[in-house]
């Protein structure tokens, strides 16, 4: 008996209520922890991100809708721009085409009839019934005087035997129009 268990001396250490408490209370803690660092952080941490997803799509769509307003515009800028030279070119071809009949007016003896001019542009073509040579020749002189006629070409008369009169073709060549006056009477219409 002398080896027997039962005899040996009991530990009166045992563990109070006090000290279960608190070791349950350290262990629940823990698990707090773990569920806290496990499943609420990550979820709070998707809900943060899944907003901040939400709002760059949201400010990607209000871009894309700035970009195809900036591109509708600059398409319309570019058309407007297109017309506006269209518009440009033919006031500068009508002003050039009125200055040159104008030019063609003052030049014209009295005496000298045009059957018809055509203006193509730079270039035109008169024909034209002049009762004698010599106007014609005044005729041309007094074109080739204008600053804005480049070139006048006589390529053609004729005596018509029925008539008494001769017919006749020029070819012109209209110059720029070097006039500042000229220009900006252009620019304002």
């Amino acid at each position: 008996m002398n080896y027997d268990i039962n005899l040996l001396p009991k530990s009166d250490k045992g563990l109070s209520g006090f000290d279960m408490f608190l070791i349950v209370l350290i262990i629940f803690a823990i698990i707090l922890a773990a569920a806290y660092a496990g499943f609420y952080l990550p979820l709070s941490n998707k809900a943060r991100l899944s907003k901040e997803i939400a709002n760059k799509e949201k400010e990607l769509e209000r871009l894309n809708e700035q970009l195809v307003e900036y591109t509708d515009l600059v398409n319309l800028v570019s058309d407007l721009e297109a017309k506006f030279d269209i518009i440009k070119a033919l006031q500068k071809d009508y002003f050039r085409t009125s200055l040159f009949l104008s030019y063609l007016e003052q030049s014209l003896p009295d005496e000298i009839v045009l059957k018809s001019v055509d203006i193509d542009g730079k270039n035109a073509g008169i024909n034209g019934i002049s009762p004698n040579l010599n106007l014609i020749a005044q005729f041309i002189v007094n074109l080739r005087n204008h600053e804005n006629i480049s070139d006048v070409i006589f390529t053609e008369a004729r005596l018509s035997e029925s008539e008494g009169n001769y017919g006749f073709k020029l070819s012109i060549v209209i110059a720029d129009i070097q006039s500042g006056e000229n220009e900006e009477g252009a620019d304002a219409e």
